[in-house]
This record gives structure tokens, sequence and C-alpha cells, in this order.
């Protein structure tokens, strides 16, 4: 048996190894529309949905501060860099 190092960590007893660097997995629930979608995410993440987008770079339009709309469209791109942020499979809305 080695000696731990300081380039790995050891697990303490009853958990298991840290995850990947990376987004919280947050799937999309069943016939969920993106809006509610991306509200949950965010809200995860103690954030606007405003601010999500923003930091994906995903560019909403629409009045600043108004709440999503009940029915969002987002582009193929969006859906490729929410599907790569959340490492889930890409869902289209």
């Amino acid at each position: 048996m080695t000696a731990p190092t300081a380039n790995r960590p050891t697990p303490r007893a009853g958990t298991a190894w840290p995850s990947p660097p990376g987004a919280l997995r947050v799937r999309p629930l069943p016939r969920e529309s993106a809006a509610s979608y991306l509200t949950r995410l965010a809200a995860t993440y103690r954030v606007t949905a405003a601010h999500l987008l923003d930091g994906l770079h995903i560019t909403a339009t629409g009045t600043p501060g108004a709440p999503l709309a009940a029915e969002l469209r987002l582009s193929n791109e969006a859906v490729r860099r929410l599907s790569a942020f959340t490492r889930t499979p890409s869902v289209r809305w």
C-alpha cells in the first residue's frame, strides 16, 4: 500500500470520490418547457434564468428584467451549450 500524496486526494470514510468539475446534473422533467427548466436550473445555483443564460453566452431577447416567457425557443447552439453545461443529453424543446 502506498502513502497518499499531495497530488491525489484520499476519500473520507463513507464518501465517494469527488465528482468531476462542472455543473450539477439537473435533467429536464418529462414534458417540461424550456422556460420552466431554465428557471429550475437557475434556482439550483441561486441565480436568475437571465444570469444563467448570460453566463452560458446564450443571447435572450426581450425586455430586460422581465420573466422568461412560458414558451421559449432555444437555438441548436443554445441547446448544445446547455447540454454541455449540465452534462446531460440534448433535449429539443
